[in-house]
């Protein structure tokens, strides 16, 4: 049976991905922490939690365009943003109504999910499937500007790792792999947010409730009693299931986690990009680089 499960590098914070890209783009991103041009922010990007995966994608560093490998850390804010705002590439009916319903969802997703076979050492496609996250043009900024906490080039180990392999030292070579660990899929992973009516606004409208920070209260330190709203954008997309999402501000006992019912107009009256809009077209599927 073939399962999907999500591996990474993570901590509390953040969650490491891998992409590869031509070493004129890679290797200032590196330099500089984040992506500078000549990236370019008007076309969909793939981030990978699975190394393997990437290795069996760029050859090892060796096919053209994919000769530098990025270890890309992100905030684990960000990465449940985009699971949040995620649609599968393909129907799942455990998901999806009917493929019509799929469909008209993808076509207004600006965020893609697909999975495929994770990878052995050489290169073998096993039975678990590794997620792939494609982060369309209208979303890239917020990947740059917000989620990216730091890039490191991991290109020599690569090509160490690799060197290994060819000269039969697998062991050796496995010991070099940077490891996951399997990090719990999004609760609202391709799931179509609830509309909920609001006495003042004829669409739907986040709804924020506020739960008390997990142990007790610091001391000294009033618990919260108020709700800060996420930044535009910086909502996910679910049910009403609870999400697990705290304020940027305030210390650890002052957290305060928020469960979004509904994402699809937030609070400041900016709308989220709907298909058909000359401004905010629908993103053109493709395949991860």
């Amino acid at each position: 049976m073939r399962t999907r499960e999500i591996r990474a590098r993570y901590d509390r914070d953040s969650v490491t991905v891998y992409q590869a890209y031509a070493p004129e783009i890679g290797v200032p991103a590196a330099r500089a922490g984040t992506f500078v041009p000549p990236f370019s922010r008007n076309r969909m990007t793939w981030i990978k939690p699975s190394f393997l995966w990437l290795m069996a994608r760029s050859d090892w560093a060796r096919r053209p365009g994919q000769e530098t490998i990025l270890a890309v850390r992100i905030g684990r804010t960000g990465w449940e943003e985009a699971l949040g705002l995620a649609v599968p590439t393909d129907p799942d009916r455990r998901v999806f109504r009917s493929s019509e319903d799929w469909r008209r969802r993808f076509a207004q997703a600006v965020v893609h999910v697909q999975w495929d076979p994770e990878r052995s050492l050489d290169g073998r496609k096993l039975e678990a499937r590794s997620i792939q996250i494609g982060l369309s043009r209208h979303v890239v900024d917020r990947y740059i500007d917000d989620w990216v906490l730091g890039i490191d080039d991991l290109t020599p180990l690569v090509r160490r790792i690799h060197g290994l392999r060819k000269a039969g030292r697998t062991p050796q070579a496995r010991a070099l792999l940077p490891h996951g660990t399997p990090l719990p899929p999004h609760a609202c992973l391709g799931r179509p947010p609830r509309r909920v009516p609001a006495a003042d606004d004829p669409t739907s409208r986040i709804v924020a409730e506020p739960r008390h920070p997990r142990g007790p209260p610091v001391r000294g330190q009033p618990r919260p009693n108020n709700v800060h709203w996420p930044r535009p954008g910086n909502v996910q997309r679910c049910t009403d299931r609870s999400a697990s999402m705290s304020t940027p501000r305030g210390t650890p006992g002052q957290r305060q986690a928020l469960r979004v019912i509904s994402c699809d107009k937030p609070p400041s009256g900016r709308p989220v990009p709907r298909a058909g809009s000359a401004r905010h077209s629908a993103p053109q599927a493709s395949r991860p680089r």
